[in-house]
């Protein structure tokens, strides 16, 4: 299968995904109405609601990864608080995965680059660190364009960070406690 095909059949699979999550959460809803929420029955219904939630919260980025790169002007905040679900799965469970950002321009992202980079990145930092290390991801604005913090670096496990963040026409610094990428604002 091409990548074409493979990102049409992604696109497929998370547009069914969405429409059975949906389904599930209305009738979930509906059940909820009729049922205390202090019952057994209404704690059940809670974390069934839950549970649907964060699937859909993990299969949507996941679906994403197979799509044509592109480079997209966007808020990068939501779009990457998109991504910790997935990311912390990629993590292993072990380490949590904590986002935060200050306010930001738009910048052109590239996408999915960044996200499967950023996979790259939790995978070889979770396994490097004792678990339950925190792995952190600080969104800044450097005036003009994007600052992206991530810590810890262990034996450099944000090359590939790096590597985008250069190919872009960024910067990048390592070192084992952290890595900080300067994207351009595109």
């Amino acid at each position: 299968m091409d990548s074409r095909s493979e990102a049409y059949l992604a696109s497929a699979v998370r547009h069914a995904a969405n429409n059975l999550s949906m389904v599930t959460l209305s009738n979930l809803d509906l059940l909820t109405r009729a049922i205390s929420p202090d019952s057994p029955a209404g704690r059940q219904l809670e974390r069934a609601r839950q549970a649907c939630e964060r699937q859909l919260a993990i299969l949507v980025p996941y679906t994403r990864l197979s799509r044509e790169g592109v480079v997209e002007r966007m808020a990068p905040e939501p779009q990457l608080a998109a991504l910790v679900p997935l990311l912390e799965i990629a993590a292993g469970g072990g380490a949590p995965v904590r986002l935060s950002a200050g306010p930001l321009p738009m910048v052109a992202l590239p996408r999915p680059a960044l996200d499967l980079a950023l996979l790259e990145w939790v995978q070889v930092a979770a396994a490097e660190c004792p678990r339950g290390t925190t792995l952190n991801i600080a969104l800044e604005s450097d005036g003009e364009g994007l600052v992206i913090r991530v810590s810890p670096n262990p034996g450099g496990a944000a090359a590939g960070l790096a590597a985008l963040a250069e190919a872009q026409g960024g910067k990048s610094e390592m070192d084992e406690e952290m890595a900080e990428l300067r994207l351009p604002p595109g």
